[in-house]
């Protein structure tokens, strides 16, 4: 049976196909868009309800390849990167911190049963990788080690 193919976004000239969205959300996939132009052009027209769309502390990659300051450096967690450049809003940041609080649980659980097992330094490796994969920055509260029960 055939099937409609729809737009992803409306409302534009170009139309957004699921490829085109990809690319522009996750990088650069091949034949999605005839040329760099092309593909920048469509950031311009869709860019702004991508962002709208985008979780916190994240960007779409076009965002990165055409709008941020400076290029992505996959060797540091975007949220950093991001908190770095000063391209997160207050409300950004407040559903950060709020997202932050889960996974600092998250990481001082991991602290505790690593103790629970007498193996104080994998706890302390588990509890700050936990923070560092949760993009969770240095200066956010969290619970220092003596405090750990």
């Amino acid at each position: 049976m055939p099937t409609k193919r729809r737009r992803i976004m409306r409302g534009s000239s170009q139309e957004l196909t699921l490829p085109r969205l990809l690319d522009l959300r996750l990088g650069s996939a091949r034949g999605a868009f005839r040329s760099k132009a092309e593909r920048k052009a469509a950031w311009g027209q869709h860019g702004e309800l991508m962002l709208e769309r985008s979780h916190a502390g994240h960007r779409p990659a076009a965002w990165w390849d055409f709008d941020a300051p400076e290029r992505r450096n996959h060797r540091e967690h975007e949220t950093i990167q991001l908190l770095r450049l000063e391209r997160i809003s207050a409300a950004e940041l407040q559903e950060l911190k709020n997202i932050w609080q889960t996974y600092e649980s998250t990481a001082v659980s991991l602290r505790e049963m690593a103790r629970d097992i007498h193996d104080e330094a994998a706890g302390e490796r588990a509890y700050r990788e936990r923070r560092e994969w949760a993009g969770i920055p240095d200066w956010f509260p969290g619970v220092p080690e003596s405090a750990a029960p």
